[in-house]
């Protein structure tokens, strides 16, 4: 008799590459993180200064696959707890550290005193870029 071939659907983690990661029943319009509970300085508690929320169980909310615990407790997972703010809050965060790197970008660049290969500049005020030529193969068809 001849073996059958197996057909397993495909591992798709929703928020990461491992399933312990994953959530369920998010919520579109927050950020999740999950945080370290026993570093004061990037854990729970700094994300808490900064305005999240941690998440307990609760019905229709986020929650680890698989796990069981009541509902009110706090939802973990490998022992790091489920923090989240709103996404609006979240994208002025992105928005401003944004300002902030471009404000030292322009501090920084504007003597021409430093090296920056990444944007083509050196100390001697050459600048440095790729030839085009080098570069063709590359390029898609009409651009």
């Amino acid at each position: 008799m001849a073996q059958r071939k197996r057909h397993d659907p495909p591992s798709t983690p929703a928020d990461g590459s491992r399933n312990y990661d994953r959530l369920v029943g998010r919520d579109p319009d927050r950020h999740y993180v999950f945080a370290n509970p026993n570093d004061e300085t990037c854990g729970v508690e700094a994300y808490l200064a900064k305005g999240y929320e941690i998440e307990q169980l609760r019905p229709g909310g986020p929650r680890v696959p698989g796990k069981r615990t009541s509902e009110g407790a706090e939802v973990t997972s490998l022992n790091q707890v489920l923090v989240s703010c709103p996404s609006e809050d979240r994208a002025a965060e992105e928005r401003t550290w944004a300002a902030q790197a471009d404000g030292f970008d322009k501090r920084v660049l504007k003597d021409g005193n430093i090296d920056d290969p990444l944007r083509g500049k050196t100390r001697n005020g050459m600048r440095v870029g790729v030839d085009p030529r080098e570069t063709e193969w590359a390029q898609p068809e009409g651009a």
